[in-house]
């Protein structure tokens, strides 16, 4: 079993866990910076295959909200290997002054 956990050198009290489906925040998510597309590295992928399948503790993918998208600030190997697991839900940290905003994005 996974346990999404917020160990981050983020500020706890202003970020919360939310629990999301990761095929929608995959379609909802920008996955290019100033045009042109993120850069994914197939061995770290492959790493967090491995730690998913082994369970336990993982950080949360960490997510933003801008103008009615959504941005990883970090996660998204993660992320994408969930979605290739099948994991139905995700946890994702999110500000607590954008959570509310990212689950109704991902709600449409």
């Amino acid at each position: 079993m996974i346990e999404w956990i917020n160990e981050r050198e983020l500020d706890r009290d202003d970020y919360v866990l939310i629990e999301v489906d990761p095929v929608k925040l995959i379609e909802r998510t920008v996955l290019s910076e100033n045009g042109r597309p993120l850069i994914w590295s197939p061995k770290r992928f492959q790493e967090m295959l491995i730690r998913l399948l082994l369970g336990g503790e993982i950080d949360a993918p960490v997510v933003s909200h801008s103008t009615n998208k959504i941005f990883f600030v970090d996660g998204r190997h993660r992320t994408a290997a969930a979605l290739v697991l099948g994991l139905s839900t995700i946890k994702v940290m999110a500000h607590k002054e954008e959570a509310e905003a990212i689950r109704l994005l991902l709600l449409e």
